[in-house]
C-alpha cells in the first residue's frame, strides 16, 4: 500500500508452488528474505495478530515533549479513536465522494469525481490540466494528457471515449477500485459517527444500546437498552457501523447517533444493497488499544515513536493524537 511508500517494512506474505530454498536465495537490493517456510494454508487479508510501528518524527521541540509523553500514556490508558486516517480517502481526500456516486448510482457525479476536480494535493501540473480539460468537457486532451501510471483515468476516459455512457465507464474499470471507493465512503461515515461519540465523551464508554466488541474473543454483543450500567467479564468497548444492508444497528442513543449521521449524510443501508455494489456491513471498535508504546528522546530534536495497534487501525490516527496536524 502507498502508506508503506515510504517505510522500511517487515511482512508475512504467501508464495505459491515455490520452493523456500528458492525464496531464500533471492537477491534485491531493497528486498531481503528473512525466512522461508511452508505452511498448509495461505496468507489472507487480516490473518496477524496487529502491526508495530517504529517512526521517528524530525524537527521536535524538546519542550513538547513531555507533553507528548502525557497524550501517549492517556491513549494507551483510555485507548485510540479507530477513525480511518486520511489515507484511506486518496491523494486528493474525495475517494468517498466516488463512492458515494457509486452507491447513491449518480454517474456524473462518479465521473466528475474521479476525472476532474483539480486539486493542488496532486503535486503533478500535468495531472491538474488533465482534469481542468475534463472539466471543461475536451475528454481527449484529458485523454492524452493523463500520465500512462494513472491506468484508471486512462481506461475510464477510452471507455468514456469508446461508449459515451458514464455506467459503462464504471463497470470497465473492474471490481477492485469500486471495492476500495465503497468501503471509502463506508469508513467516511464511520468517522462522523465517531466523532459525534468523541464529542459528547462516549467514544470509549459503553452505553445501553450499544454495540459491543468483546476484545478477548471477537464477537460482538448488544447492550439492552434497559442496561443502566453495562459491564462485561471481559474488556468491551462500543462499536460504530460500517455501513451495509445486512447489518446490526444500534439502539437508544447510539442508535440515535448513527440514524442522524447516516440521514445527514444522505447515505440509506438499503442502498448497499444494489448488484452492483452488494454490501452486507460489518461493525468496528471505536477504540482499540495501544500497545508496547514508547516516545524516546533522541536528541537534535529527533524523537522515535514506539507503538503496536491491531489489524486496520491507522497509525496516522495516533500520530495526530500527538502532533495535534493532520498526518498523511
Amino acid at each position: 500500500g502507498l502508506k508503506d511508500a515510504r517505510a522500511l517494512t517487515r511482512q508475512y506474505m504467501s508464495v505459491r508452488r515455490i520452493a523456500p530454498e528458492r525464496l531464500l536465495g533471492v537477491r534485491h537490493p531493497r528486498v531481503r528474505v528473512i525466512s522461508a517456510t511452508r505452511h498448509s494454508g495461505s496468507i489472507k487479508l487480516g490473518h496477524h495478530r496487529g502491526n508495530r510501528f517504529t517512526i521517528r518524527i524530525r524537527g521536535v521541540d524538546p519542550a513538547a515533549i513531555p507533553a507528548a509523553r502525557k497524550a501517549l500514556e492517556k491513549l494507551v490508558l483510555e485507548g485510540m479513536p479507530n477513525g480511518y486516517g486520511a489515507q484511506r480517502f486518496g491523494i486528493r481526500l474525495d475517494g468517498h465522494r466516488i463512492g458515494q456516486a457509486i452507491v447513491g448510482e449518480d454517474w456524473s457525479l462518479f465521473l466528475s469525481h474521479l476525472l476532474g476536480r483539480p486539486s493542488p494535493l496532486e503535486g503533478n501540473p500535468k495531472i491538474r490540466e488533465a482534469r481542468a480539460a475534463f472539466d471543461a468537457g475536451d475528454v481527449e486532451k484529458a485523454q492524452a494528457l493523463f500520465p500512462l501510471k494513472h491506468r484508471a483515468e486512462k481506461k475510464a476516459l477510452s471507455t468514456l471515449l469508446r461508449t459515451g455512457s458514464p455506467r459503462e465507464v464504471f463497470h470497465a474499470l473492474g471490481k477492485r477500485p469500486r471495492r476500495i471507493w465503497i468501503a471509502a465512503w463506508q469508513s467516511f461515515l464511520f468517522n462522523g459517527i465517531l466523532e459525534e461519540r468523541l464529542a459528547q465523551g462516549t467514544a470509549g464508554r459503553l452505553l445501553p444500546g450499544d454495540i459491543a466488541y468483546l476484545e478477548a474473543s471477537g464477537a460482538f454483543c448488544p447492550v439492552p437498552e434497559d442496561a443502566a450500567a453495562p459491564s462485561f467479564q471481559v474488556r468491551a468497548v462500543p462499536t460504530g457501523p460500517l455501513a451495509g444492508y445486512d447489518l446490526a444497528w444500534a439502539t437508544g442513543e447510539p442508535g440515535r447517533i448513527e440514524r442522524a449521521v447516516l440521514d445527514r449524510e444522505g447515505a440509506d443501508p438499503e442502498s448497499f444493497r444494489a448488484d452492483h455494489v452488494r454490501t452486507r456491513g460489518n461493525r468496528r471498535p471505536l477504540v482499540v488499544g495501544v500497545r508496547e508504546a514508547s516516545l524516546e528522546d533522541e536528541g537534535d530534536g529527533n524523537v522515535r515513536l514506539r507503538f503496536v495497534l491491531p489489524p486496520g487501525s491507522f497509525a496516522t490516527v495516533l500520530l495526530e493524537k500527538l502532533i495535534g496536524a493532520s498526518v498523511r
